[in-house]
């Protein structure tokens, strides 16, 4: 994978962390404030009872609109639930797509990786090869240096041997 896909990924993971962070404090003061109104709605329902038993009904309309916002705020607790869950879900497909790349790319590396070691210990093997190919090269040329050598030694041997002949041996007359 490479890098700008990389990044954007990384970005990609870092918001839908920081709404799935949004998303658990909003439903957690919405929990709270359901909390506040239950509460609210016991002491409604007692001072309903009270004034049931006294006769006064402005307490039952109290009631009815603190089940209606009690019914809102669980509805509101509900989609801000999914909303996580629903970010929850990308997040995990994201990671486990990422980590899917992530193996991928290893088993690529390695398979290169391996690709060159082969090609270098071929290489290796060719560089000995060469190596004693070379030195046997060598060997021959200095046998056929210490040959030409022996050879020029005795050629010149020969040609001091004959001139010293010829300086020893009297000179041929001309017997016509």
């Amino acid at each position: 994978m490479d890098a700008p896909n990389q990044n954007a990924l990384v970005e990609r993971i870092t918001t839908l962390s920081n709404l799935l962070h949004q998303n658990q404090q909003q439903v957690l003061h919405l929990q709270d404030s359901t909390a506040v109104l239950k509460v609210q709605l016991e002491a409604a329902r007692e001072q309903a009872l009270e004034n049931e038993a006294t006769g006064c009904s402005d307490t039952g309309s109290r009631i009815i609109e603190l089940q209606r916002e009690n019914k809102i705020l669980n509805n509101l607790i509900k989609q801000y639930e999914a909303s996580i869950e629903a970010i929850m879900i990308k997040f995990r497909l994201q990671t486990d797509l990422v980590q899917k790349r992530k193996h991928s790319m290893q088993r690529e590396a390695d398979a290169e990786l391996a690709k060159e070691k082969a090609v270098n210990d071929e290489l290796r093997r060719e560089n000995i090869l060469l190596a004693a190919k070379l030195n046997e090269s060598v060997n021959v040329i200095r046998l056929a240096l210490v040959a030409h050598d022996n050879d020029d030694d005795d050629d010149e041997r020969d040609a001091g041997l004959r001139g010293a002949s010829l300086l020893h041996s009297p000179p041929e007359e001309n017997k016509s």
